[in-house]
């Protein structure tokens, strides 16, 4: 072989010793993205006797119903920042949400975001209905 042969066989080997040394430097890192907390109290007024017996359902983001009491605070971890809507749903026929049974809450950081539903709850009513005749 020639000289020449032998110089461009070395930088050849050199440049794949380089380049198989030399990562991709624009690679990202994973970076884990901030969560927060969602704190949700239910609180209910009525007589004991009148109170939903099987308590109600939140629902996060339409996502699975999930079953509280109906005098509770739950504290659910794990959501990205920004905005949540929190729906509380399976009151009895005699209970009602004061205000709207969805709420916005806004998770901006990895502190707690409030939100909080006040249900009232009358005595079923005992006049018959025209159903009852």
């Amino acid at each position: 072989m020639h000289k020449g042969h032998y110089l461009a066989i070395t930088l050849l080997g050199l440049t794949a010793i380089v380049s198989a040394g030399c990562g991709d430097s624009t690679s990202t890192v994973p970076v884990e993205v901030p969560r927060g907390w969602i704190e949700i109290t239910v609180s209910t007024v009525s007589a004991i006797t009148d109170i939903d017996p099987d308590g109600y359902f939140l629902s996060i983001d339409q996502g699975p119903q999930q079953p509280v009491r109906a005098d509770t605070t739950v504290k659910i971890g794990g959501f990205r920042l920004g905005t949540h809507l929190v729906a509380l749903y399976g009151l009895a026929s005699n209970c009602a949400v004061e205000g709207v049974n969805s709420r916005s809450v806004e998770v901006i950081d990895a502190s707690i975001a409030m939100v909080a539903f006040a249900v009232t709850c009358l005595p079923p009513s005992s006049e018959p209905s025209p159903w009852d005749y």
